[in-house]
């Protein structure tokens, strides 16, 4: 999470959906360490950084915990955002990242399949958003953007909610360093069953938002 006093803004982050590159964005281009607090972590690369109370969480946070750390006045006052992304891809985003970590998987269909079968909800919680910005499935924060848009409707936020400038181009620099995959998300969906399994996981955010399999 990030709360900016300097700003007053608040980031909900969620996972698989450049959380880690929007913390480091953000505490490079409008973060004031005297005033602000990011929680990021070693295991994501994150900056931990600012007004940190000691124990304080890392990373994930929910809207409900930060709302009680800052209280009800400042949650009101400040701008409150986070970012949500399609399931099926973001499960796939999830899968790589464990691929990266060495876990004995393979960055292959079978290996998936094995993971979304045998880990995923089992060894590793899915990478649900839903519970991080709502509470009793109502939306508590001020915008969620959608993650296929993420470059330009992060920026124009700043720039008409917070009269922030923020550059496009060099955010779009900031998340190509976290890597690039060579296939689409659906070439590791082989079968229905894992579809339909996803599906069920992730029906608070497909309900609401809609998002299909494929787009």
């Amino acid at each position: 999470m990030l709360i900016s006093h300097s700003h007053r803004f608040i980031f909900v982050k969620t996972k698989k959906t450049a959380g880690s590159s929007i913390e480091h964005f953000l505490v490079k281009n409008c973060f004031d360490p005297k005033k602000d607090i990011c929680t990021g972590s070693k295991q994501d690369n994150t900056p931990r950084t600012g007004n940190i109370s000691p124990g304080a969480a890392d990373g994930h946070r929910s809207a409900k915990d930060i709302k009680i750390l800052v209280g009800a006045p400042v949650w009101k006052s400040y701008y409150t955002f986070t970012v949500e992304r399609n399931p099926w891809e973001k499960v796939v985003s999830e899968f790589y990242w464990k691929v990266n970590l060495n876990n004995g998987l393979r960055s292959d269909a079978e290996s998936f399949e094995y993971y979304v079968d045998n880990t995923l909800g089992r060894k590793y919680s899915p990478p649900v958003g839903w519970p991080l910005y709502t509470n009793n499935k109502k939306i508590i924060v001020d915008e969620v953007i959608q993650y296929k848009d993420l470059s330009n409707s992060l920026t124009s936020l700043f720039q008409d909610k917070l009269n922030v400038t923020l550059s496009k181009e060099e955010f779009e620099s900031t998340r190509k360093k976290s890597g690039k995959r060579k296939k689409h998300y659906t070439e590791l969906y082989l079968k229905k069953k894992y579809i339909d399994k996803i599906a069920d996981i992730f029906s608070d955010e497909i309900k609401y938002f809609g998002y299909k399999f494929g787009e």
